[in-house]
């Protein structure tokens, strides 16, 4: 793929990251290059290291209203005592 797409990744990397800008979360990277914006190479596609973060981001997310939600409730509970 990268061959393919060598001149394409090359201006996305120049534009995305000059002025010593550096890859915070190289998930970022390939979200931004095949995914959602640059060429679209990937577009249905699964590449797993993606899936992998997705799937961790969406359990995170799902743990955190989980805690919310509790704690809500135990506050509730606090206020009726």
């Amino acid at each position: 793929m990268v061959s393919r797409y060598r001149s394409s990744l090359e201006k996305f990397l120049r534009e995305k990251y000059s002025g010593g800008q550096v890859v915070e979360d190289p998930f970022d990277l390939v979200e931004d290059f095949c995914v959602s914006g640059g060429t679209k190479s990937c577009d249905n596609m699964k590449i797993p290291s993606v899936e992998r973060k997705r799937s961790r981001l969406e359990l995170a997310k799902h743990k955190k209203e989980e805690e919310k939600e509790k704690a809500k409730n135990n506050h509730r509970g606090n206020d009726e005592l």
